[in-house]
């Protein structure tokens, strides 16, 4: 008898070890969350233990309720528990909180987490007011409602998926299908009514904007499929890796919708920097489009990798510490890109203008983001790097509105005063009667005696842009010149000496 009264009484003591309240005590966030999936599951169906791992002060009836919502909110988001991976310590304390708290998933869902209320962790009462408004966001537009309609267990099994999930699955598909050709045909009619007969758009922007439909339409689809999926209850490990694959494929549709948006904006910056008079827009606009279209892949890319659960901080600070130290040892690279954007910025040059800079000298023929290429006289490319043009002095020649014709004509000595003083007289009567000289900046005057000429100065700006015309029009001149001066009796010095002999020798 006493043998018997130390029986009960152990296991009376062991039984309050492990239950508070009546309820089992879940000790560490791995038993809550245990308790809480595994008696979910379909060999193991106890929605009332499944319970026990919400906040003991909630009736029975909405415990059970937000223990299956909480299970389809981990389903309908592909949020795969990796039971092993959470702590089994008792008194585990969240680094960032300071607290008895454990957060399951503290990017995907920051109001889910368990807390330790005395000696019983649990679903905290946080999490237990914000599972109705988590459910309604991850099943929205009513679609909580065809998650009630589904069968959820019973039913004959093939590789563990019931029959009516493969129907699901099939009408899903064919679902998809139907929407896609409806989808494109109303785009398509749309397009066609509005922007098809608009004079602004040609034959190239039409066919960008036609596979613009296509991937939209493809992207609603993906959307659609992850959103509807979750209603199938297909097995987590299985809905997870098919709904990355829908966000994966979504992710890929809008980045070529994106990438063909620049295309098209590519397009439309083209006809207006044709309109305008700066030619350096017009390299301006693919290097922008080319940057545009890098941002769109590499957040793609990092939107890939957030799906594929890579930790993108730490590859963004790793590639930060990378940049860094490529930067520096890339000093030069890094300067020829500053010195690009100062150079698109500033505008010392445009497309097809001569400049000189130091020993460099010809037409600018393109400008990139390192370099900016020059066509030589004798017709040959030279890559300039932009830091350097961006630091050293540059002279464009191509800004100019007038063409200088600067020079000194040498008269000879033997020349009378009046013939010299009619020479000039001529000379600027026909600066000033030349329809292509120019009104202001006329200096034509007599300007040194020279060792063997007296020299005059004839100075003046010839109205041209144009470096052929300019020629021709100073050839003109030129003969002029040599009319005047024939028609004036004055004839043109040459170096020359004279040698004079003091003294013959004698024999």
């Amino acid at each position: 008898m006493k043998n018997l009264k130390k029986i009960i009484l152990f296991f009376f003591l062991f039984n309050m070890a492990f239950s508070i309240d009546g309820q089992e005590v879940l000790q560490n966030p791995y038993e809550v969350i245990f308790n809480h999936l595994r008696n979910l599951q379909n060999d193991q169906y106890d929605p009332n233990q499944s319970s026990l791992s919400f906040p003991a002060s909630l009736d029975s009836t909405r415990r059970i309720r937000l223990a299956k919502r909480m299970k389809q909110i981990y389903d309908g988001k592909g949020l795969y528990v990796h039971i092993e991976r959470i702590p089994k310590d008792d008194n585990f304390i969240d680094s960032t909180a300071q607290d008895f708290v454990y957060f399951p998933y503290p990017e995907e869902l920051p109001d889910v987490y368990l807390e330790k209320v005395g000696e019983k962790w649990q679903y905290s009462s946080v999490t237990a007011t914000q599972i109705p408004k988590i459910f309604m966001e991850t099943y929205p537009f009513g679609l909580h409602k065809l998650l009630d309609m589904t069968p959820g267990r019973g039913g004959s099994k093939f590789l563990g998926i019931y029959m009516w999930q493969y129907i699901g699955v099939l009408l899903l598909i064919a679902i998809s299908v139907i929407l896609y050709f409806l989808l494109s045909r109303l785009l398509n009619y749309g397009m066609s009514r509005t922007l098809w007969r608009s004079s602004l758009l040609d034959d190239k922007k039409k066919g960008i904007l036609k596979r613009i439909d296509g991937y939209f339409t493809l992207s609603m689809l993906a959307y659609l499929g992850v959103l509807l999926l979750p209603i199938l209850r297909l097995p987590v490990r299985f809905s997870a890796l098919i709904q990355n694959g829908g966000r994966i494929l979504l992710a890929i549709f809008l980045m070529l919708m994106f990438l063909g948006l620049v295309d098209v904006l590519k397009s439309y910056l083209n006809d207006l920097t044709l309109k305008t008079e700066s030619k350096l827009d017009e390299q301006l606009v693919p290097i922008v489009s080319k940057f545009l279209k890098i941002v769109i892949v590499i957040i793609t890319l990092f939107r890939i990798l957030h799906i594929l659960d890579v930790n993108v901080t730490a590859l963004i600070a790793g590639i930060s510490i990378g940049g860094l130290a490529l930067a520096l040892a890339a000093q030069d690279t890094v300067k020829n890109l500053i010195g690009s954007m100062m150079i698109f910025f500033d505008k010392p040059f445009q497309i097809g203008d001569y400049v000189v800079s130091g020993d460099i000298e010809g037409s600018v023929a393109e400008v990139g983001f390192r370099s900016t290429r020059i066509r030589k006289p004798d017709t040959s490319i030279i890559s300039v790097p932009n830091g350097r043009l961006a630091d050293s002095n540059l002279t464009n020649l191509g800004v100019r509105n007038l063409r200088l014709m600067a020079m000194t004509i040498g008269v000879m000595y033997n020349t009378s005063a009046e013939k010299l003083a009619l020479f000039i007289q001529k000379l600027r009567e026909m600066a000033q009667d030349h329809p292509r000289i120019f009104e202001e900046g006329k200096y034509i005057h007599l300007k040194d005696l020279g060792a063997s000429s007296i020299d005059i100065l004839f100075r003046v700006y010839i109205d041209t842009t144009d470096f052929a015309e300019e020629l021709a029009l100073k050839e003109d001149v030129i003969f002029k010149i040599i009319n005047i001066a024939e028609e004036c009796g004055v004839g043109f010095a040459y170096p020359s000496s004279s040698i004079y002999i003091e003294k013959m020798p004698t024999k």
